[in-house]
């Protein structure tokens, strides 16, 4: 018995000795698979590592490439906008040249035109003055011609309007006879002379009505005697004008003289205006009676003896002689067009 119990014994040993050796080949079998996978992973990841590595490298190559041709494209863009740009202000500036050169132009054209009519102006003042003795119509035309200088911007033309504003102020300054009321004046003493009572004209006597044949021979007496008889001043008191042809041939001398004064009057002739009024004032002192309207009459002509009919006018010419100049230097740069041909419109012409 104690030999079959240790065979049971034995058998249970090797059994266990089979046993640990099938366990270490099935841990060395998991342990190979482990690692192989373990290698696999290994190589997995370094081979999407090296591909994201790859592929990033690539894209960091397109981005630097997409960079730079962006960056190419910016250049020349950029250069090609700038020089669109130079080109673009250098036409406009052309373009500015050239509209401030036809600006410049066309104000110096104006500038011309507006000096020459008042150039023109300055000339009718002129004629009117000198040859028709019109202050008034000097003085409008002068000021119309300093407002013409006024519009013109020109530093140059400063002296000529200080010099037409003087001339302006001087004709303004120049005493002006009252032309109508003087001619007024001498229309009413030619009606007062009717009026008036000339010497001998209540002493004469009445006369006996004589026949047809005596008439007749004092008539042809009478005129034989006025072909013959020359009335001339002297220094004598006047005699009675004692025969009424005497006194009507009185009072039509006396209104041609008045008439030859207002005539004179209107040509601004200062002596035969005098001398026609003084004449006509010693008529009625010598040959009408004394009486108030006579005296009244003879203080009223002394009065207008007085007056000065062409006062000393000053010389409007500097003015005009210096914007002459002007004119003529300005003539160069001014195009033909804008050179006025004839007197503006509007504008009287000057008398002959």
């Amino acid at each position: 018995m104690s030999g079959n119990g240790q065979q049971p014994e034995s058998s249970v040993d090797e059994a266990q000795g089979k046993g640990n050796s099938v366990a270490p080949s099935a841990a060395s079998r998991l342990a190979v698979a482990l690692g192989l996978s373990a290698l696999v992973l290994a190589l997995g990841l370094g081979a999407g590592g090296y591909y994201l590595w790859t592929r990033q490298h690539a894209l960091d190559d397109q981005q630097q490439q997409i960079t730079t041709t962006l960056r190419t494209l910016d250049t020349t863009l950029r250069s090609e906008l700038t020089r669109g740009l130079d080109e673009l202000r250098a036409e406009q500036q052309a373009l500015r040249d050239v509209a401030q050169q036809m600006r410049t132009t066309l104000e110096k054209g104006r500038d011309y035109s507006a000096a020459s009519d008042a150039e023109y102006l300055m000339r009718i003042a002129g004629h009117r003055l000198l040859l028709e003795h019109d202050l008034p119509s000097a003085v409008s035309a002068l000021e119309e011609a300093d407002q013409r200088l006024r519009d013109i911007d020109d530093p140059t033309l400063f002296n000529i309007r200080q010099q037409l504003i003087e001339e302006i102020t001087q004709l303004k300054t120049v005493p002006q006879p009252d032309i109508t009321g003087v001619s007024l004046t001498i229309s009413s003493l030619e009606k007062q002379i009717e009026r008036l009572s000339p010497l001998g004209a209540g002493t004469e006597a009445p006369a006996t009505r004589p026949g047809p044949a005596t008439q007749q021979f004092w008539d042809t007496l009478w005129s034989e005697i006025k072909n013959l008889v020359v009335i001339r001043r002297n220094d004598q008191a006047g005699l009675p004008l004692s025969h009424p042809e005497q006194r009507v041939y009185l009072q039509h001398n006396l209104r041609l003289t008045l008439e030859t004064a207002r005539l004179a009057l209107l040509r601004r002739d200062t002596q035969t205006f005098r001398a026609s009024l003084a004449t006509a004032r010693d008529w009625l002192a010598r040959y009408y009676e004394q009486d108030t309207a006579a005296k009244a009459a003879q203080e009223t002509l002394t009065h207008l003896e007085k007056i000065e009919l062409s006062p000393p006018l000053p010389d409007i010419t500097p003015a005009l002689k210096n914007l002459r100049a002007w004119l003529e230097q300005s003539k160069k740069s001014v195009p033909a067009t804008s050179q006025p041909s004839a007197a503006p419109s509007g504008t009287p012409q000057p008398s002959p």
